[in-house]
């Protein structure tokens, strides 16, 4: 199984579906299927969190999140609708 190392650029990418964001999606897939692990730095995440807090405030990021199903590692994915919404 490869294990990927996400940093906070790959997120926002996926996120605000930036080049690069279909090759996240893929090995996010990858992931739920228990076929890759991906990881990610609190770092890292905490600037993406960040970002998502600044732009939406406290009252839309809870609800933003949903589990992915079981991984490997912890991972967290926004609904599509939800993504096409963030700043660019």
């Amino acid at each position: 199984m490869k294990t990927y190392v996400f940093d906070a650029s790959a997120l926002f990418a996926f996120l605000q579906n930036r080049p690069g964001a279909s090759k996240v999606d893929e090995l996010l897939k990858e992931a739920r299927r228990d076929r890759a692990k991906v990881l990610m730095s609190v770092i890292n995440y905490g600037e993406v969190y960040g970002l998502i807090l600044r732009e939406c405030g406290s009252n839309k990021l809870l609800p933003l999140y949903t589990p992915c199903g079981r991984y490997r590692s912890s991972c967290w994915t926004l609904p599509r609708k939800e993504r096409s919404a963030l700043p660019r």
